[in-house]
């Protein structure tokens, strides 16, 4: 068994300890990690009564593992909470935009686990039931939050989406292998980036999700999309 391998074991072992001290039982499904960083386990469980909900609990910060420069693994959890605390005291039926509700949410901090509604997935493959008008929709519904709203709040460390600091990021990580990339691939890649620098400068910086992914999209039974996975929700 490799580190990621027991480091996830460890993590579910823990997550149906939780689930064991709601009086919930886990129903043997395991879904993937909720991001390509894997800081998080999603757990789908029953209540009382065959209720389904699913625990969404976070993969605690292991010594020795290496992080990408920047990245404080605990703000994933603590974004992800204060964005579903935010949606609790501003949009408590999620009219504005579609996401589950929350059931409990841990009060430690950073928080541990996130226990949210069951949304029933559509039948079917996802491509079959995801179109661009669900994308489309919810990136609207992003943009609409209103963002005095939501800045300045306590404990929410808003990731920072701006396009020069994106550029910048792209630049550092990938330099060194420029030359094997190719000069006028590169440039262009380049190219691209300032481009686009020129064109969000003069934009209001908007709510960004941080992780809009195809995984991050569920069309419910009726149709409805909804989104999930705020652990890198910020502003750009």
């Amino acid at each position: 068994m490799n580190q990621d391998e027991s480091i996830i074991t460890t993590a579910t072992t823990e997550a149906e300890a939780v689930l064991a001290s709601l009086g919930l039982e886990s129903d043997g499904r395991h879904l993937r990690p909720s991001s390509g960083h894997n800081s998080s386990l999603l757990l789908p469980c029953t209540g009382e009564g065959g209720r389904e909900f699913l625990l969404k609990y976070f993969v605690p910060p292991t010594e020795g593992k290496y992080y990408p420069a920047g990245v404080r693994i605990a703000d994933y959890a603590r974004r992800e909470g204060a964005f579903y605390r935010f949606l609790d005291s501003t949009d408590p039926d999620r009219l504005i935009l579609p996401a589950p509700k929350t059931i409990v949410l841990d009060s430690a901090d950073p928080p541990s686990w996130i226990l949210l509604e069951w949304i029933e997935p559509a039948a079917g493959p996802r491509e079959e039931s995801l179109s661009s008008y669900h994308v489309f929709d919810l990136l609207e519904r992003l943009r609409r939050i209103p963002l005095d709203q939501l800045l300045g709040r306590r404990d929410f460390p808003l990731s920072r989406w701006d396009t020069v600091s994106y550029l910048e990021r792209i630049r550092l990580m990938y330099e060194d292998v420029s030359e094997r990339v190719g000069g006028e691939r590169w440039r262009r890649t380049m190219d691209f980036f300032t481009d686009a620098t020129r064109w969000t400068e003069s934009r209001p910086p908007t709510v960004v999700h941080g992780d809009f992914t195809e995984q991050n999209i569920m069309v419910d039974a009726d149709g409805a999309p909804f989104l999930v996975d705020f652990e890198r929700i910020g502003v750009g």
